[in-house]
């Protein structure tokens, strides 16, 4: 029936926002973490701090430490970024 297959979807929902909640939830040790086994690693995990979201997950940003690396010694041109020339 209709009320069983939106009951079914109910759950299917919920239980997926709970997974997502717990997965963002360990996401911020884990990137610690790789930036500790990986040399060079800068990653960064924000947070929202005011407002309904307070504490909820915002962005984050991960580079790795090889990326950090050539860009560090061939700039830009790693790229594909041109220069202007003036």
């Amino acid at each position: 029936t209709i009320a069983n297959i939106y009951a079914a979807r109910m759950i299917i929902e919920h239980g997926s926002w709970d997974e997502y909640e717990s997965s963002f939830g360990k996401f911020p040790g884990w990137l610690e973490k790789f930036c500790e086994d990986n040399a060079g690693s800068v990653g960064v995990c924000e947070v929202f701090e005011e407002g309904p979201q307070k504490g909820a997950f915002r962005r984050a940003f991960l580079s790795c430490g090889s990326i950090v690396h050539h860009i560090k010694c061939c700039g830009l041109r790693l790229l594909s970024q041109e220069t202007f020339l003036l």
